[in-house]
């Protein structure tokens, strides 16, 4: 019996602290007017008298539920995959809502392996020099077409569009 009343005693007090320090400090912190309106909402609501219990189950309810949607909210990039286009494959990155980006230099279809820039500001497979590789050498103005080609497929493809009459 002593200590069921003990703990109700203590429970009151913290309850009361907690409703003086929301009362009177909060509102000498914040000291806007446009904020003071809210929080004299938020101090009615504060001063309803709870079980500590209940008062912390319910903030850590919100803290749960803000950070689901949080992370429902951000989608991580999708993980880069070589697209096969126009004699190259193209490495594409999605990014959220079908989004995507396409990196400027493709690489090659047999090796999947990115040309490399000779001297010449023209593109070559690595391996054409030690084997018998069948990527055809591509110059800088080739590469912006074949580039653009590639992003019109790719984001037809990820896009998924329709055509609506």
């Amino acid at each position: 019996m002593m200590q069921k009343l003990l703990k109700s005693q203590v429970i009151e007090l913290l309850s009361d602290i907690r409703r003086e320090v929301v009362k009177y400090w909060l509102p000498l912190l914040v000291g806007s007017s446009a904020v003071s309106a809210y929080l004299a909402d938020l101090l009615n609501i504060a001063s309803i008298s709870l079980p500590l219990w209940v008062a912390i189950a319910l903030a850590a309810m919100l803290s749960l539920l803000t950070n689901l949607a949080v992370a429902r909210a951000y989608k991580y990039p999708k993980k880069p995959f070589l697209f096969e286009e126009t004699e190259f494959k193209w490495k594409v990155t999605e990014h959220s809502k079908n989004t995507f980006s396409v990196d400027g230099i493709p690489y090659c279809k047999d090796h999947n392996l990115q040309l490399i820039q000779t001297e010449k500001m023209q593109y070559i497979c690595p391996e054409l020099l030690c084997s018998q590789c069948k990527s055809r050498v591509l110059e800088w103005d080739d590469l912006k077409l074949l580039l653009s080609i590639a992003k019109s497929k790719i984001d037809f493809h990820i896009g998924k569009y329709e055509t609506k009459i």
